[in-house]
């Protein structure tokens, strides 16, 4: 009886064995998994850190934007000044206005009905 007590745990003893050797290399496959997990979340934290960066400089390119739309905005001329250069310029109205080339032509057609009429 004690030699099939031996044998009952010897066999015990190598499933135990077996079953151990088994949870090591479980182990062994986890810690390489969770490495390559972590290897792959630094990546995509670098990643998403380095987008974070490149919006905060847009955003801050955007701000700066803004605050020159701003200023110019609060030094342009307001409406009713506008409206006062409207009036001159439909008053003048620079669009009748003689240019040098056709001032010299006109003085030129004076200067020749003058020598005709003479």
């Amino acid at each position: 009886m004690d030699r099939d007590l031996l044998l009952n745990l010897n066999a015990r003893l190598r499933t135990l064995e077996s079953r151990f050797g088994d949870f090591r290399e479980l182990i062994n496959f986890l810690r390489s998994n969770i490495q390559d997990l972590r290897k792959s979340l630094n990546e995509i934290s670098k990643d998403a850190g380095s987008e974070v960066r490149t919006v905060e400089r847009r955003l801050d390119d955007f701000e700066r934007s803004l605050e020159v739309l701003k200023n110019e905005v609060t030094l342009r001329a307001p409406k009713e000044d506008f409206d006062v250069l409207k009036k001159y310029l439909d008053y003048w109205n620079p669009t009748n206005f003689v240019t040098i080339d056709q001032l010299d032509e006109i003085l030129a057609d004076l200067k020749s009905e003058k020598k005709i009429k003479k």
